[in-house]
This record gives structure tokens, sequence and C-alpha cells, in this order.
């Protein structure tokens, strides 16, 4: 599935990313010659489905090849239930965000960050957070900074916490699997079940 918007902005869902690395048309449904922007999260939220590195590699190749942007929301990497992925801050092409409030379990902070390499678009985003942010208030910079300092082990507590409750899900899931199905999430902290 793939949600489009005005002005050529098409936000995939995964299983729309997933087929636009396997597109060998450039008339590939996902974009158009209009299209300027894709958008994937991973691990996605709801569902906790991620994007390999070689399936990341291979969209940023499609829209690099297109002249697309490519921007990746990582708010729950680096929390993974099994393959872990890298973020795609390694890839030239891509844009990265992320903040503290998920994978960090600090949200009050509201303190986040892109990672772009393109330095026309990086100052254009720098000028529009000027223009459109307050400044954040000065507890919340030294408990971002603390956290950051401290990343291993906030990061660990984060897993150990989503890992044990994914158990307990899974339980919940296989008791009730007869009214309650679902894909059981590769990351985050959330799950999308269905009846």
């Amino acid at each position: 599935m793939t949600l489009r918007f005005g002005h050529g902005l098409v936000a995939p869902t995964h299983d729309a990313a997933y087929r636009a690395t396997r597109a060998a048309s450039p008339e590939c449904p996902l974009a158009d010659s209009k299209t300027k922007l894709i958008l994937v999260n991973s691990p996605h939220h709801p569902t906790g489905a991620t994007i390999g590195d070689g399936e990341m590699e291979a969209l940023r190749d499609f829209t690099a090849e297109r002249g697309i942007q490519l921007v990746s929301e990582e708010v729950y990497h680096p929390i993974y239930h099994g393959r872990q992925t890298k973020s795609a801050a390694r890839l030239p092409h891509a844009t990265v965000i992320a903040d503290l409030s998920k994978a960090f379990s600090i949200p009050g902070v509201r303190t986040g960050w892109m990672i772009e390499h393109d330095a026309q678009r990086r100052q254009q985003y720098w000028t529009a957070r000027a223009y459109f942010s307050v400044c954040n208030t000065t507890t919340g910079e030294i408990l971002s900074e603390i956290a950051i300092r401290k990343r291993d082990v906030v990061l660990g507590k984060t897993q150990e916490a989503a890992t044990q409750n994914l158990k307990l899900l899974e339980r919940f899931m296989a008791d009730h699997r007869d009214v309650l199905g679902w894909i059981p999430p590769q990351g985050g902290m959330t799950a999308f079940p269905g009846w």
C-alpha cells in the first residue's frame, strides 16, 4: 500500500518500500515524475517491520537514480528482535531523523536530530528550525546529554524491557490465536495485531 499526498509526496508502507527496491522499470507505480520524497520508518511503527540493509541500499539507489529524496525515520533504532539493521545514516543520499522519545524512552525532553549529507538541504532545515522552533529547556538538554553519553546503558535497558514485553505478548497472542492474529515485530516496541 502506498499513501499519496499532493505535490508529489509519497509515503510508502514497508510493503511498498520493499517493492520499490525490486522495481526494474522507471515506470514503477511507487514513484512518478512528480515524486519528490519517499519516507520510510524502520523499525516501522506500529507493525515492527524492518527494512534490511540490502533493501535500504536498493531503495537509496532507486531514489538517487530518480532525484527523489529518501528520508528514513529511525526513532526505534536500534531496538531489534532478531536481525539488526544499520542506520540509513551511512548512506550518502539518505536523510535520517530520530529522537530520544522512543528508543531512549525520554519523550518529555522533546529532543531529536537529523542527519543530512546534503549541505544545501541541511542549511534549509537549520533555517526552518530557527524559524519554527523555540529553544529546549535547560533541564531537557542536560537529560538529553546524559542519555546520549550513557546510550549503551539506556538503550540496553530499553532493549531488555522490549524483549521481556515481547515474550509476554507472544504468550498472550498464542493463548488467543483463535481470535487474534499477528506478525511478530522485528524491531521497535509496538506490534499490530488483528482479529
